[in-house]
């Protein structure tokens, strides 16, 4: 990638580098640039992300240490940083083209992005730029975890714990569409599909607790 699309990216994204070259190999693709790739910025950002939003919500008004763990895996969650990375329309800048770019490869650029800033301006930089980008999203409630609330209810129902099945998956390997049936006993069952295992198992819990009248 050019100089100059570089420099343009770190523009978009607010952040000015002392060495452009830790951009340049947070864009690098994993498998095509073995010798330079992102895997180890990734490792790195990830880890960055977590700490600056768990010091950001030990400083926040939440109950308890459950409810500031909700927080943070909603906001580190890779749906989330793949959103912010779409903000950044980063897919225009990786140096090598993606089939497609689904939302776990726009979550792995973003924090590989992440751990650029930090080892180019370490944590003071990386704080700044986190809560930057993070700042409209820092006071949204957590989604409804729903294989939690299922599990809750049927435990208050004196039920089993659900159970998950997959179903099939669909769809190119790139792009995978995985579905899963969840069940209580005696007979109540709901499926749902997602991107990953984690999305359509929780998309089955939300049908079940829907079809259970539990929520609306």
């Amino acid at each position: 990638m050019s100089k100059a699309s570089l420099n343009t990216l770190a523009q978009r994204i607010g952040y000015q580098f002392n060495n452009l070259d830790l951009l340049a190999q947070a864009l690098a693709h994993p498998i095509t640039e073995a010798e330079r790739n992102n895997e180890m910025l990734e490792f790195l950002g990830d880890r960055v992300l977590g700490l600056v939003l768990a010091e950001y919500l030990v400083g926040a008004k939440l109950k308890n240490e459950g409810e500031a763990a909700r927080h943070l895996a909603h906001l580190a969650s890779g749906a989330l940083c793949a959103d912010i990375a779409a903000t950044w329309q980063l897919e225009k800048y990786v140096s090598a083209s993606e089939a497609q770019f689904t939302e776990r490869v726009l979550a792995n650029y973003c924090e590989a992005v992440i751990g650029a800033i930090y080892q180019d301006g370490g944590l003071t930089a990386a704080r700044q730029f986190v809560l930057q980008h993070w700042k409209t999203r820092l006071s949204e409630a957590p989604p409804v975890d729903a294989k939690t609330a299922l599990q809750e209810w049927a435990a208050k129902q004196g039920k089993e714990l659900p159970q998950y099945k997959k179903i099939s998956s669909q769809g190119p390997a790139h792009q995978p569409i995985f579905i899963y049936q969840v069940s209580l006993a005696p007979e109540a069952s709901a499926r749902g599909e997602g991107m990953s295992r984690r999305q359509a198992e929780q998309a089955a819990a939300l049908a079940l607790l829907q079809q259970l009248g539990v929520i609306a």
